[in-house]
């Protein structure tokens, strides 16, 4: 899921502005905005010398959405160092986690894929929840919207052959919710 890692450092270079020699124009500069009788066109100008500014991307690692009785959260990490991800809605509660969980990154953002039922010869229904990219930058959580996709495959004894009409159904969730950073300290075997 990480593109990024989850707090990678990007380097930015930028060309640098330096004030020219007057005061006004060092008052501008120490309050980030021109004083009186300056003008900003003649006060700042490109020196062609530039400089590293380290931008941080921070990645969430636990989602927690719901919406219309539909309660769902996702987390790239836990206390076991596996993926945890769990769907509620009215009666059906799934928990899945390491394996169980699938996930896909594709320019719509990464798809994160559990299964929530089999039945044999009738129909198999999966969850997929679509995780855009985030970075939280400094904050450690930020509020979103975003959807989850059922999909139940329909199948037959006799394979799809027997089946009529379309061999998968969808239906859309729209969800928000929060996108956190979390510290999980995962526990260590004993030694």
């Amino acid at each position: 899921m990480a593109r990024w890692g989850s707090d990678a450092r990007v380097e930015v270079v930028a060309d640098q502005i330096r004030p020219r020699s007057s005061d006004a124009a060092a008052a501008a500069v120490s309050s980030c905005a021109p004083s009186a009788g300056t003008d900003p066109a003649r006060t700042f100008q490109p020196t062609g010398r530039t400089e590293k500014i380290i931008a941080i991307i921070k990645e969430p690692d636990l989602y927690e959405l719901s919406c219309d009785g539909v309660v769902l959260t996702y987390s790239t990490s836990s206390i076991t160092g596996s993926a945890r991800f769990s769907f509620r809605e009215g009666q059906r509660e799934v928990n899945a986690s390491g394996t169980e969980i699938r996930t896909n990154s594709t320019e719509l953002g990464t798809e994160v894929t559990v299964t929530l039922e089999v039945v044999p010869d009738l129909r198999t229904v999966t969850i997929t929840l679509l995780v855009p990219d985030i970075n939280l930058g400094k904050q450690f959580e930020i509020d979103f919207e975003t959807v989850a996709i059922e999909t139940t495959q329909h199948t037959g004894i006799g394979g799809p052959g027997l089946v009529a009409g379309p061999l998968r159904t969808y239906r859309v969730i729209a969800l928000h919710g929060t996108a956190k950073s979390v510290d999980f300290l995962v526990a260590q075997p004993d030694a």
